[in-house]
C-alpha cells in the first residue's frame, strides 16, 4: 500500500514538474501555483494504473481551483477541465457528475448557451453512468426543460427535443421516489403541454407506487380525475383509491410493495384483464409459495 502511495505521488509530482510545451492541453494556473494539468489520456498513463487514488488528488486541486476563481478571479475558465480530469481518472466518481453539472452553471455571473451544455454534459455522463440516481436525473431534466430551451434560438425542433428528454428524466426522478412532493403533478402538466395525455396519466399512475404522503396521493388522484373521461379511466381510478384505503385501513406499517404482493385480490376489476398473481386468501399460504432460496 506504501508502495502504491509513493508510485502515485511520484505520478503527479512528475505531472506538476513536466514542460507544457510537452502535453497538450495543459493548464498553468496563476503565478506562485505549483499545479499543471495534464490531459486525460497522459495522466491515466503517468498515474500508473493507481487511478483511482490519483482521482482523489485531482479532486481536491478542483476543489481549490474553484475556491480561488470564486473568490478572486471569478472567471473558471478551467472548471470543466479540472472536472473532467477527475472522471477521466475515475469515472465512478460519484460525486464529481452532480457537483461539476450544478456548479458550472450557478457559480457564472452569466449563464450562456455553452455553460448550460457543459452542465447537461456533466449531468448526462452521470446518469449513464449511475442510471438509479433520481437527484441527478431532476437536476438534468430541470435544465434541459427550462434552462436550455431559451438559448436555442427559436430551433423549434431542438426546442421540442430538449423538452422531451427533459420530461424523461423528471419522470425518472419520480419512478425513483426522489425530487418535491409536487414533481409528479408537474410532470403530467409537462407532458400535456406536449399533448401526450395518455403518458400523462401512467406517469401519475406509476408515480403513486413510490408516494406514500396522503395528501400528495390525494392531488395525484385529484389530476387523473381531470385527465380521464372515459368510463374505463374512472373505474381504474376508484380502484386505485379503495386500494389505498384498505392499503391504510389494514396494513399501513407495510410498505405499499409489499402490500400489494400480500393483498390476495387482484388491484383492478376482472374487466380491466389483469390477473391476480395469487390465489390464495391467506398471506402466509402466500409467503409459502414465494422461492426465498432464489
Amino acid at each position: 500500500m506504501q508502495a502504491g502511495v509513493f508510485v502515485c505521488a511520484l505520478s503527479l509530482m512528475l505531472l506538476a514538474r513536466l514542460d507544457a510545451r510537452e502535453v497538450n492541453s495543459m493548464y498553468v494556473p496563476p503565478r506562485g501555483s505549483v499545479y499543471r494539468l495534464p490531459n486525460a489520456e497522459f495522466a491515466r498513463f503517468a498515474t500508473l494504473g493507481y487511478h483511482e487514488a490519483a482521482a482523489d488528488l485531482a479532486w481536491l486541486r478542483t476543489i481549490i481551483y474553484y475556491g480561488e476563481e470564486a473568490t478572486v478571479r471569478g472567471r473558471f475558465e478551467h472548471f470543466d477541465s479540472y472536472a473532467n480530469l477527475v472522471i477521466a481518472l475515475d469515472p465512478q466518481f460519484h460525486r464529481i457528475y452532480q457537483w461539476a453539472g450544478v456548479l458550472s452553471i450557478y457559480s457564472r455571473a452569466v449563464i450562456t448557451r455553452e455553460v448550460i451544455e457543459s452542465s447537461i454534459d456533466f449531468l448526462g455522463r452521470g446518469t449513464e453512468r449511475f442510471p438509479m440516481d433520481g437527484e441527478m436525473h431532476y437536476m438534468l431534466g430541470f435544465n434541459l426543460y427550462f434552462e436550455y430551451p431559451p438559448h436555442l434560438a427559436g430551433d423549434e425542433k431542438a426546442i421540442r427535443k430538449a423538452k422531451l428528454e427533459g420530461i424523461e428524466h423528471l419522470k425518472a426522478a419520480v419512478v425513483s421516489g426522489t425530487g418535491p412532493t409536487w414533481l409528479p403533478n408537474m410532470v403530467a402538466g409537462l407532458m400535456t403541454k406536449q399533448g401526450m395525455n395518455e403518458l400523462a396519466i401512467n406517469s401519475l399512475y406509476e408515480s403513486l407506487a413510490v408516494v406514500e404522503d396522503p395528501e400528495t396521493r390525494a392531488k395525484i388522484f385529484e389530476r387523473i380525475d381531470e385527465l380521464e373521461a372515459s368510463a374505463a379511466g374512472s373505474s381504474q381510478t376508484h380502484s386505485m383509491r379503495a386500494f389505498q384505503r384498505e392499503w391504510t385501513e389494514t396494513y399501513r406499517y407495510l410498505s405499499m410493495d409489499m402490500f400489494m404482493l400480500l393483498r390476495p385480490r387482484p388491484l383492478f376489476p376482472p374487466e380491466a384483464s389483469i390477473e391476480p398473481v395469487f390465489e390464495s386468501d391467506d398471506a402466509l399460504e402466500v409467503l409459502d409459495t414465494l422461492d426465498v432460496d432464489s
